[in-house]
C-alpha cells in the first residue's frame, strides 16, 4: 500500500520537483528508484518504463476482454440508424467504465 501511494504522489511532479527529491539524502532507496524510472521515462521517452510503472501502479490492463452477453441481435431486423445508436450507446457506456477504472486507480 506504502508502494501505490508513493507512487502515486511521485509520478504527479515536475522532473526539477523530482531531482530535488533525488538530491536529498534522507530520500529511501523505494523513493530513489520510483525517482529514476520516472525521470528516465520521461527524458527518453521511453513506453516500457512507463508501462512498468503504471502496471504496478493500477494493474496490468487485460490481455483478453471478456465481452460475451446474454443480448442476440438479429441484423435483418434492424435498420443502420438503430445500429448505429446501439453502438453510440454501447461505447458510452464503455467510455464510463473505463472512466471509473482510472479514477479507482488514482
Amino acid at each position: 500500500m506504502e508502494f501505490i501511494r508513493l507512487a502515486n504522489k511521485l509520478i504527479h511532479l515536475t522532473v526539477p520537483e523530482l531531482q530535488q527529491i533525488q538530491r536529498d539524502p534522507e530520500t529511501t532507496a523505494l523513493e530513489q528508484m520510483l525517482i529514476a524510472v520516472i525521470i528516465k521515462a520521461t527524458n527518453q521517452g521511453d513506453d516500457k518504463r512507463l508501462t512498468f510503472y503504471l502496471d504496478r501502479l493500477l494493474g496490468k490492463v487485460p490481455d483478453k476482454i471478456d465481452l460475451t452477453g446474454n443480448q442476440t441481435i438479429n441484423f435483418d431486423d434492424i435498420s443502420k440508424e438503430e445500429l448505429d445508436e446501439r453502438m453510440e450507446k454501447i461505447l458510452r457506456r464503455l467510455k464510463r467504465v473505463n472512466e471509473s477504472t482510472t479514477k479507482r486507480g488514482k
